[in-house]
């Protein structure tokens, strides 16, 4: 019994220790996890650092695959990712 109390405990505090999240706040956070992230981790995402240019050609790129969203959305996603995540 004390066994499978502490496994509950033991498992509750391992649940509560969720890894940081890689992505930044701001402006264009909320859209990118709303259109992207269900195909994409956000690990996968900002894996590789871009430039506006290829951010747009990224997002262009998963619309065509069937991302749906917005031009004002897809807009703030690429201005998210080229602040956070751009070649500097």
């Amino acid at each position: 019994m004390i066994f499978v109390l502490l496994l509950g405990l033991w498992a509750q505090g391992d649940a509560q220790k969720k890894a940081p999240d890689p992505l930044p706040d701001g402006l264009g956070k909320k859209e990118l996890l709303k259109i992207c992230v269900d195909c994409h981790g956000p690990e996968q995402i900002i894996a590789k650092k871009r430039t506006k240019s290829e951010w747009d050609d990224v997002v262009s790129n998963m619309v065509q695959m069937g991302a749906a969203g917005k031009d004002e959305e897809l807009d703030a996603i690429v201005a998210y990712l080229t602040k956070n995540f751009g070649k500097d």
